[in-house]
């Protein structure tokens, strides 16, 4: 296995973990949502995870790339559910934080 692949299988493993305090009622969402992200960014992630681990990019570089990719977050799934921008803010947060994290424990 890779450390992408290892990178890969514990960041989605993570995301079951974001469905948290105002976002516990939507864990089925939240996972869904963050999987989707996730899936959007998984060709950028092979990319800037293969520079961060040969030392083309900084932890800071990659901590901007992924920051960029926020307006992204396609949330359908809770928008649908009503959920307060504040909890869906926080939960696209946690998601990049978790992200970047996840990539700093393997690259």
């Amino acid at each position: 296995m890779s450390e992408f692949d290892d990178f890969w299988k514990a960041l989605t493993a993570g995301i079951e973990n974001l469905a948290v305090g105002a976002l516990k009622d939507y864990k089925d969402q939240v996972v869904k949502d963050g999987q989707d992200f996730a899936n959007a960014l998984k060709a950028d992630l092979t990319l800037w995870t293969t520079q961060l681990a040969n030392h083309d990019i900084t932890d800071k570089d990659f901590e901007w790339l992924v920051e960029s990719k926020k307006a992204e977050a396609k949330l359908l799934a809770l928008k649908l559910e009503g959920l307060a921008k504040e909890a869906l803010s926080r939960f696209v947060d946690d998601l990049v934080n978790l992200i970047i994290t996840t990539a700093g424990k393997f690259f």
